[in-house]
């Protein structure tokens, strides 16, 4: 790295081997007659890295012949032999920009109608991304109804949003392992029952568990529905959402289609 001064009213570099003083208001050079003061708003400064300084400078890679060896048939130019020369190059960035995207804490999505003909009831089978500080919420709307259903192959419902005064989204099983409460993103040891207004109103709770019944089958009583998802975020500065990509109704029994 290296520091250089310009006089920006004469339009002259400094020589700073030349400076015998320097204050907040300017500095002073001397020549080989007479010395020189120079206000501090007529001096600029510029820095200049060496090439190493941010990154590692490459040498240009040596360029490697290889000799192929191949027929040439030709009866007017009986040549036996031919090559081909090829060249490798490694490519760099210019010009690379850098953006902030601020994501929605919550959004929500429902698909157009699906027509589902001939079934006895049916699962969904989600493949997505994980997420921080996230969660996913999956719906069948079925007419005027809203049925919560959990993906195939999902056991726990990962940090659901607790609502004051609102059961959750599905039974919570507690035979095999007792829910976990999140308040503002950190593990509580209170019990989500006993949680009062006065905690809604000046905490976020979620909460992980096993849910109880069957939450992966449902029959529909309609034979078109639609399916709601619901994407939410628990933190400001420390959030990747979920990222769906696909989403498959699975069909199960219904009578044989006799073509």
């Amino acid at each position: 790295m290296e520091t250089s001064l310009t006089n920006i009213k004469r339009k002259t570099p400094i020589d700073q081997s030349r400076i015998t003083s320097e204050n907040d208001k300017g500095i002073v050079i001397t020549t080989r007659k007479s010395w020189q003061y120079i206000p501090k708003e007529n001096i600029t400064t510029s820095v200049s890295y060496d090439d190493g300084y941010y990154y590692n400078k490459e040498n240009v890679p040596k360029l490697e012949k290889a000799i192929r060896t191949e027929a040439y048939n030709s009866s007017e130019n009986p040549i036996e032999t031919n090559y081909t020369e090829k060249a490798r190059y490694r490519f760099g960035l210019k010009n690379v920009s850098f953006y902030n995207k601020k994501v929605n804490k919550v959004c929500g999505v429902i698909s157009n109608y699906i027509y589902l003909n001939n079934y006895n009831y049916i699962t969904l089978s989600v493949k997505e991304t994980e997420g921080e500080n996230a969660a996913v919420e999956y719906y069948i709307l079925d007419g005027v109804s809203e049925i919560t259903i959990l993906p195939e192959g999902q056991e726990k419902v990962i940090k659901e949003k607790l609502f004051y005064n609102m059961p959750t989204r599905f039974t919570v099983n507690q035979i095999y392992e007792a829910p976990i409460l999140y308040e503002d993103g950190i593990k509580s040891d209170r019990n989500y029952l006993e949680l009062s207004l006065d905690d809604y109103e000046n905490h976020e709770y979620t909460l992980t568990y096993i849910p109880g019944g069957d939450p992966y089958k449902y029959i529909p009583e309609n034979p078109n529905i639609r399916v709601k998802v619901i994407l939410r975020g628990y933190s400001d500065t420390n959030y990747t959402p979920i990222k769906i990509e696909g989403i498959v109704i699975n069909k199960y029994g219904g009578d044989p289609d006799w073509n």
